[in-house]
Order: structure tokens, then C-alpha cells, then sequence
């Protein structure tokens, strides 16, 4: 029943925004609303200059206070909201450069693009909190910030280059596929919401033990934490490089075509590089826990882990394989889907 009901309001939706139909109509629609919000506003104002006593005439010089009063509010905020605060920098920093790509992925018609951007959201966030000087200083040990910030930049780098390499040439994504088929004409707009910003949202709720690891009270000192933090981080990245190397050997060769790899890493874990990724995301929370209130980020781990397992990564790619790959059921008997040890 609930995924009868899940199914009926996707159909609902799906059907709503396909009024808009496309581009044109969409920015019929848009115009016309607006139209109709200055209609509005215009006739308010005429009102209230006639109940003043006022001439017609003096209309846009009232239009032109109203201006500067949300001009004057506008720049407020952005200096209070953004400026001084090194979330609100680094989360409009994110979303601004995902709405230039998604601009970039309507040209394309391609939303695959965006995963090469996943792990570069994570960095620019961990640059804004290490840098940002609105609030008040990085209150942490420079050392342990540089380290967590070194951490960020090579995996951040390593994968969008990876995803980049492999991706190119092979056309958009069978998950995005299946999304620009149901909601038809209107996905180039549904995706900056469903995709684009929903990715921003979660890069920076996830990415809040590394604003407590670099900017947050913490000793100024090495701690046991840091070492457990630098090892789990380590075991992630071993674990995510070597095991798309792996399945990027296995796929090159021609003779392995429809075939599963159940060798090196893969023989542990079905998958090993979605497993790196959590642990690197737990070792960042090992060290947000040197800082005060760093437990707190703990919802950051917890989110990506049931991401990869539940959402994105292992459910959504094992349906698939089920289908596509024969032996799979087998593979799945023998070998754990996540903690790489044997069954």
C-alpha cells in the first residue's frame, strides 16, 4: 500500500508539472504570474497614495522607496547571513555552483554530471570553513585543520577525476533516465530542484563534522582521536581507490564482459568502494570529536551511511545487477553487501 500510494503521488505530481510542458510554457506561466503579482502591487500603491491625498505622479517615486528598502534589507542579510557565517557562505557557495551546472547539464541534456561534483561539494565547504574569517577565528589546532583539510582535497579530487574519466562517453545515467521518463517534458526544471539544490542540502548537512573538525574549540595537541580518525580515514580511501581500480581493470578487459568480479577486495564485500566512502565520513567524525559539541555531527556518517546503503548506492545498484548479471544471487549468498569480511 505504501509504495501503491508513493506511486500515485508521483503520478500525481508528474501530471501537475506536466502542465508547464517545457521551456516556453514555463516561462509563460512565470511571466504571467508575475504579471500578475506587479498588477497587484501597483494597485495598492494607487490606493494608498489616493487615501494620502497624494498625486498619481508621485507612484514611482513610491515604487523607487520600495526598491531601495529591499535593496538596503537584501544587503543586510547577505552580510549578516552569508558574510559572517561560514555555513551560509559555504552553503550558497555549493548551490551557486550547482545551479551554474545545472544550467550546463540543460544544454547537455546529460544530469550525469553531477556526480563528478559530489565529492568537489564536500571541498569547497571544507575550504570555506577552514578560511572564513566572518565570525571569528578557526578556534582548533592549525595542525589538525590543515591535516582534515589535506584529507578532504585528496579524496574530493581523486574521485571527481575517477567518475569524470569513467562517465565520459557513456551517455546519462540510467537512474536519471528513468527520472527525465517519468516526469516527461518538464524534468529540466523538476531536476534543479530533485537533484541539483537536494544534493546541495545533503553535501551540507553531511559535511558538518568537518565544519566542528576545523572550526570549532579542540586541544591544541595530537590526540587519540586524531590517530583513530587518520586510520579509519586511510582504510576508506584504500579501500574506495583500490576497489574502483579493480572493477575499472575487470570492465577493460573484453573477456569479462557479463561477467561479475569477485576477486581482490571484491571478495569481501560487494561492495568495497561504497564502504571506503562511509569510512572516510566516520573518520572525519572521529576527529570533529576533539571539538566541543563535536558529537553532536554524528547525523552526518549516519546520513551518508544510509545513503550508500539504502538510497543511492547498494539497494538502488543491487536491483539492477539482480537482472543484469547473471550469478549475482550467488555472489549475494557468499559475500557480505557492505563490512568487508566473508560470510
Amino acid at each position: 500500500q505504501k509504495k501503491r500510494k508513493r506511486k500515485d503521488k508521483m503520478a500525481l505530481l508528474s501530471r501537475l508539472v506536466s502542465v508547464l510542458g517545457g521551456p516556453y510554457n514555463a516561462s509563460v506561466v512565470g511571466g504571467v504570474l508575475v504579471g500578475l503579482a506587479l498588477a497587484r502591487y501597483h494597485s495598492r500603491k494607487e490606493r494608498e497614495l489616493r487615501a494620502r491625498g497624494e498625486e498619481p505622479s508621485m507612484l514611482l517615486v513610491e515604487i523607487l522607496k520600495d526598491l531601495k528598502r529591499i535593496f538596503r534589507a537584501a544587503r543586510q542579510w547577505l552580510t549578516t547571513r552569508i558574510y559572517l557565517s561560514p555555513r551560509w557562505c559555504g552553503f550558497s557557495a555549493v548551490n551557486l555552483c550547482l545551479f551554474a551546472l545545472w544550467l550546463w547539464s540543460v544544454r547537455l541534456r546529460d544530469v550525469s554530471i553531477i556526480d563528478s561534483f559530489w565529492s568537489i561539494g564536500f571541498l569547497v565547504l571544507a575550504l570555506i570553513y577552514r578560511f572564513h574569517r566572518g565570525d571569528r577565528l578557526c578556534l582548533g589546532w592549525s595542525k589538525r585543520q590543515d591535516m582534515v583539510l589535506a584529507m578532504v582535497a585528496v579524496w574530493a579530487s581523486r574521485l571527481s577525476v575517477y567518475l569524470t574519466w569513467r562517465n565520459h562517453g557513456m551517455g546519462e545515467d540510467f537512474r536519471y533516465q528513468a527520472m527525465r521518463r517519468s516526469f516527461g517534458p518538464s524534468f529540466w526544471w523538476i531536476s534543479l530542484f530533485q537533484t541539483f539544490f537536494l544534493q546541495g542540502a545533503l553535501c551540507f548537512t553531511i559535511s558538518q563534522p568537518l565544519y566542528a573538525a576545523l572550526r570549532l574549540p579542540a586541544p591544541q595537541h595530537f590526540t587519540a582521536l586524531d590517530a583513530a580518525g587518520a586510520l579509519t580515514w586511510a582504510i576508506g580511501f584504500v579501500f574506495e581507490t583500490i576497489g574502483d581500480a579493480q572493477l575499472a581493470a575487470f570492465k577493460a578487459n573484453p573477456a569479462n564482459k557479463g561477467k561479475l568480479l569477485t576477486t581482490g577486495l571484491w571478495s569481501l564485500t560487494r561492495h568495497p568502494n561504497y564502504f571506503g566512502n562511509a569510512a572516510m565520513f566516520w573518520g572525519y567524525f572521529l576527529f570533529a570529536l576533539n571539538a566541543r559539541g563535536g558529537w553532536k555531527t554524528v547525523y552526518g556518517p549516519a546520513l551518508m551511511n544510509y545513503l550508500l546503503l539504502k538510497v543511492s548506492g547498494v539497494a538502488m545498484l543491487e536491483r539492477s545487477l539482480v537482472k543484469r548479471k547473471p550469478g549475482f544471487e550467488d555472489y549475494i549468498k557468499n559475500t557480505n553487501a557492505f563490512l568487508p569480511w566473508p560470510l
